[in-house]
């Protein structure tokens, strides 16, 4: 798999300019040391940002393996730019899976039986259904964000608003809205 994301980067076609303070991959081509980062790169952190956009889309196994991937080839253009890889390639890769669902046009309902325990790298404790898998793919994109990653994923509020470029107090808003309307629904469908 490794192998087959340095290819992808080697083979993508940059059609953005470069950032200030950042460098692009020349077309088909990444420097020995270049390619040894990011397969380190890879190597650390891939799993992990599949496993954050496979729970934030849902169980949507395509989504996350697009967005993953793309995030790879971006990152590859931007390798010296790149100051915090797992927080930058997480953001990158949502967003790309936010544009993704946006051009679907889909509301994520067939989530596929998963857990979140299994999404997750500590996980939530304990399997969960399809049903809750269902319920957090129903929430806004905020609120699914801040849950999935500071629930399931165990991150700090402070990561989770660098990865979102949102600040810690409106996190926390969407994370204390996300757990009351999980909790309402739950107590909805056990016919409380």
């Amino acid at each position: 798999m490794t192998l087959l994301c340095v290819r992808a980067v080697e083979r993508a076609s940059p059609k953005l300019p470069p950032r200030r303070g950042a460098r692009r991959a020349a077309v088909g081509v990444l420097a020995p040391g270049e390619r040894r980062m990011l397969e380190e790169m890879y190597l650390e952190h891939g799993r992990v940002v599949w496993r954050i956009v496979y729970a934030w889309t849902g169980g949507d196994r395509e989504v996350a393996d697009d967005a993953v991937a793309e995030a790879f080839v971006r990152a590859g253009r931007y390798l010296d730019a790149i100051r915090d890889p797992r927080r930058w390639l997480v953001a990158t890769a949502l967003n790309v899976a936010k544009a993704e669902l946006r051009r679907r046009r889909v509301v994520i309902a067939g989530a596929e039986a998963a857990t979140l325990a299994d999404a997750g790298a500590a996980g939530a404790g304990g399997p969960v259904g399809f049903e809750l898998v269902q319920l957090i793919a129903g929430l806004p994109a905020a609120q699914r964000t801040a849950l999935v990653l500071c629930d399931v994923f165990g991150y700090p509020i402070s990561d989770i608003s660098a990865m979102t470029g949102r600040s810690g107090p409106a996190i926390r808003v969407h994370l204390h809205r996300a757990r009351a309307r999980l909790r309402d629904l739950l107590r909805e469908g056990d016919g409380a």
